[in-house]
């Protein structure tokens, strides 16, 4: 069955590989001896569990609590440990903003107001 894995160097994503063996622990076994050189952990990323889909190289990883993200996109916002993302600190108006397509967004966030303002 072929795995995911994420090698983590300073918290931080530096590859991310596939290993088809039997299981995790023979997948790092593999890694640990195929790569010997690079000096991190190989961590089993499982990418049907929402902390993890974030997993991609130079994403951070958490390993106290085991999720990954990506650095921070905007200074005032934070990070939605529920969601496994950044948001803003003010709600968006009118429902739940569309991080993934700005383009349907009819406001856009300004850091100096801190605050949702009008596309003009």
């Amino acid at each position: 069955m072929k795995r995911y894995f994420a090698i983590i160097v300073d918290n931080k994503v530096k590859n991310v590989t596939a290993v088809d063996k039997d299981t995790v622990e023979e997948s790092i076994d593999f890694l640990n001896t195929f790569f010997n050189k690079l000096n991190g952990t190989w961590k089993y990323v499982d990418n049907t569990q929402e902390k993890h889909k974030a997993c991609a190289v130079n994403v951070n990883y958490n390993s106290g609590e085991d999720y990954f993200y990506t650095d921070k996109p905007i200074n005032s916002w934070i990070y939605n440990k529920d969601k496994y993302r950044w948001e803003p600190t003010v709600p968006y108006p009118n429902g739940e903003w569309n991080h993934k397509n700005d383009i349907n967004n009819n406001y856009c966030w300004d850091e100096n107001s801190l605050n949702w303002v009008p596309k003009s």
